[in-house]
C-alpha cells in the first residue's frame, strides 16, 4: 500500500501533467468527500428494500419520489424552449429575476431599485453558497455561520473555493433573545470575538 507521501507525489505528478490547479491537486489528494456518501446512498431504503437506511443527511426526500413524480407528471407542462434550453441565459429565468427584484425592492423599501440584473438564480442553496464563496473568499478564508447549521455548508464552501466554515454559537451570549438578534451588528461582533 502506498504511503501518504507517495500518494501525494503521484497525484501531484498526474495533476502537473494535465495542468490541474493547486486547488484541484488538493481536492484529488486530500478531499474524498464522496466515498462515505456514495456508500450510504448505494443501497437506500425503499418499499422493496425495507431493511436499509432512510437517508436524512441530504436535502432530498426519497420517501416522496413516487408522489412527487406523479404530481409533476399531472400538473406540469414542459415547454421545450423555456424548460429544456438555457432560455433567457445562465443567470436564471428573466421572468423570475424580475419578479424577485420587484418583491425585494418593495419588501425592503430599497432606496435604490433592485433590478433583474442584480439577481443571479441558482438551482439550489449548494450552488449559491459555492458561487458566493468562490466570489468573495480567498483560499483558506473563514466564514462564520450561526449554529446549528446544515453540515453540507462545510462541504459546499470547501470543495471548490477552499473556504472554511466555523460555527458560531449565539445562545449563550448576553443580550441574545432570539433569531432576530442574528442581525444585530453589536451582537455579531461579540459572537465573532467569542468564536475566535
Amino acid at each position: 500500500m502506498a504511503s501518504n507521501e507517495e500518494t501525494t507525489a503521484a497525484v501531484t505528478n498526474t495533476a502537473g501533467e494535465y495542468g490541474l490547479s493547486s486547488r484541484g491537486i488538493t481536492g484529488m489528494t486530500y478531499r474524498d468527500f464522496w466515498s462515505r456518501r456514495e456508500q450510504t446512498m448505494a443501497d437506500p431504503w425503499s418499499p422493496t428494500n425495507p431493511s436499509n437506511t432512510v437517508i436524512l443527511s441530504l436535502a432530498e426526500n426519497s420517501l416522496m419520489h413516487k408522489d412527487i413524480g406523479e404530481y409533476l407528471k399531472n400538473k406540469i407542462q414542459v415547454l421545450p424552449l423555456n424548460h429544456l434550453t438555457y432560455s433567457t441565459g445562465p443567470r436564471g429565468s428573466r421572468r423570475l429575476r424580475q419578479a424577485a427584484a420587484s418583491y425585494w425592492t418593495s419588501e425592503f423599501n430599497s432606496q435604490v431599485g433592485i433590478t433583474a440584473d442584480n439577481i443571479f438564480i441558482t438551482p439550489g442553496v449548494a450552488s449559491a453558497l459555492d458561487s458566493l464563496a468562490w466570489s468573495f473568499c480567498n483560499d483558506g478564508d473563514v466564514i462564520m455561520a450561526p449554529l446549528p447549521l446544515y453540515n453540507g455548508f462545510i462541504f459546499d464552501t470547501m470543495n471548490r473555493s477552499n473556504a472554511h466554515i466555523i460555527g458560531v454559537r449565539y445562545q449563550h451570549l448576553d443580550g441574545y433573545g432570539g433569531i432576530d438578534d442574528l442581525f444585530s451588528p453589536s451582537l455579531n461582533e461579540i459572537a465573532l470575538e467569542a468564536a475566535i
